[in-house]
């Protein structure tokens, strides 16, 4: 029986300290710890225009395009036009330093000036008798080949 005894009296040994462990809460360490409390901020609310801002890097590309190129070499001496802006058909795009083309064309201008001399010259020589219609007929397509070098159309420029 003693052995019952102190069986029981472990037991109800075990059995008062739990409860004593599980009690209301107030006799617990550290039951006055509260949370800190939670920051807020606030600020007083205005009516105003709001912008919206957007930055980005990217690449544009126009929604129409027109390829120009000259049908002659040159160096581009003024673009007259504002970029972006409309132009009409017809409109100069595009100067060029004429004067390469000035040269070639005084060129060809001294060469048919030349050639219809030397011409006239034949002719009146084959016309006295004293040379060769073949000589005149060279003289012609000299003059003629010359002539196509200066365009009627075309006027000189200085």
């Amino acid at each position: 029986m003693a052995s019952t005894k102190k069986l029981t009296l472990g037991i109800l040994g075990i059995a008062a300290l739990s409860l004593a462990a599980c009690g209301t809460g107030d006799d617990q360490a550290g039951a006055g710890f509260a949370p800190p409390p939670t920051v807020i901020e606030t600020a007083t609310v205005k009516t105003r225009a709001v912008t919206d801002l957007f930055e980005a890097v990217g690449t544009l590309a126009a929604g129409e395009s027109v390829t120009v190129v000259s049908e002659i070499d040159g160096v581009v001496t003024s673009l007259p036009f504002r970029e972006g802006s409309q132009v009409r058909r017809g409109a100069l795009l595009a100067q060029l330093d004429n004067s390469q083309l000035s040269a070639e064309r005084e060129r060809a201008v001294a060469l048919l000036a030349q050639s219809q001399s030397s011409y006239d010259r034949i002719k009146e020589v084959v016309d006295l008798g004293a040379g060769a219609p073949q000589d005149l007929d060279d003289a012609h397509a000299y003059t003629n080949r010359n002539q196509t070098g200066v365009s009627p159309h075309s006027q000189p420029t200085h």
